[in-house]
């Protein structure tokens, strides 16, 4: 049912509970403000007046708190216009100006959120995990009384689906949170409306958030470590989201471990971004110490980090295989560059190496590929 208010009016759930107050103006240079019969619809963000026959000129707009203008387009003929992506829970004010070829008309209209001060939820926040699911939480408002009830609702960018909270978080029998299971009916910007119930009247919050600034991605998967005698390889699978990203969107971190370090050792942090097709190369040469990696992903224009992977483990204590040997593919490190033959290795010998390192050998399809480590003690 749409709610169209014109002086005093209060809206009843699930919209917000407004005071819509028009304000009077000097009639010795405007018509009579009754004359326009100015009307807003919460639910709809639509303002609209009456319209006014050989209109020339029309205009529409709003004034925040903080005195910044939001101005629809509107063409002279049209009697209403829509806002969209905004707040309203600080109060603002409408203004409509119409031109007639015989007069002019002006009026505004207060929408103020005139309950007692400090009863709103406040701390408003949500998060989008396991891709499929989203949770919000709020506080319940300082000078709300015990028996405060608050709902949320949630409205896409075209306003044109609510959803109601389907499953709340109560603290004591109040709503602090909401969980929902199913996304659906979610776009890329959406707006958030919580309100309430009490003896007294509740002021409602309302915000606009993007799902992708508030989804938090679950870490990578799949992570493999695979060394030869010079570099070892690291390759990871990018997460599931609930946005469509390319993997030209994500920005990676590495936190690569050595084990057995002295307390107050920092750990080596690498930034890699998601154009390096989920790899990363670096050099670590024999004997190599026992080490650890783990890897998160985030958005690379947000940079809200998923949590850590499970460390993947790399490497042999105290830096020698227990055998002297660590067994490496036959054909490159899946397949790119040659990771296989380290530098200087020619036809079968290690030229670079000395006695104390051992030899190079080569490896065909049918026997795999070792390299000795001959120990002195």
């Amino acid at each position: 049912m749409l709610l169209l208010v014109t002086s005093l009016l209060l809206c009843e759930l699930p919209h917000p509970a407004f005071l819509l107050i028009p304000e009077k103006l000097d009639p010795r240079t405007v018509v009579p403000a009754s004359s326009l019969n100015v009307r807003f619809d919460s639910r709809t963000m639509n303002l609209s007046w009456d319209c006014q026959e050989n209109t020339t000129f029309s205009r529409c707009f709003l004034i925040d708190k903080k005195n910044r203008v939001v101005e629809p387009r509107l063409s002279n003929n049209e009697c209403s216009c829509t806002f969209c992506e905004i707040c309203l829970h600080e109060g603002v004010t409408f203004e409509v100006h119409v031109n007639t070829s015989q007069r002019e008309f002006q009026q505004k209209l207060l929408y103020p959120n005139s309950e007692r001060e400090s009863t709103a939820a406040h701390n408003f926040s949500c998060f989008i995990y396991n891709v499929d699911f989203m949770n919000c939480t709020w506080a319940r408002g300082s000078t709300a009384l015990h028996d405060v009830q608050y709902f949320l609702y949630i409205q896409n960018s075209n306003r044109k689906r609510e959803i109601r909270c389907p499953y709340y978080i109560q603290d004591s029998g109040t709503h602090v949170g909401c969980h929902l299971d199913n996304l659906s009916g979610l776009t890329s910007r959406n707006y958030f409306l919580v309100n309430g119930t009490s003896e007294i009247g509740i002021q409602f919050f309302d915000s606009l958030l993007d799902t992708k600034k508030i989804e938090r991605f679950n870490p990578p998967g799949n992570v493999t470590v695979r060394c030869n005698t010079t570099h070892c390889l690291v390759r990871w699978k990018q997460p599931r989201t609930y946005q469509k990203l390319s993997y030209l969107d994500f920005q990676y971190q590495l936190d690569v471990h050595r084990k057995n370090t002295q307390p107050g050792t920092e750990n080596l942090l690498i930034n890699v971004s998601g154009d390096l097709e989920n790899r990363y190369n670096f050099p670590s040469s024999e004997p190599r110490a026992k080490h650890s990696v783990k890897i998160r992903a985030a958005d690379v224009r947000i940079l809200n980090w998923s949590s850590w992977s499970e460390a993947t483990e790399f490497g042999h204590l105290g830096g020698i295989h227990p055998r002297g040997r660590e067994r490496l593919p036959r054909r490159g490190l899946g397949g790119e560059g040659n990771y296989l033959r380290p530098r200087g290795c020619r036809n079968g010998v290690d030229i670079s190496a000395s006695a104390t390192l051992g030899n190079c050998f080569l490896a065909d399809d049918a026997v795999s590929l070792y390299i000795i480590f001959h120990v002195f003690i």
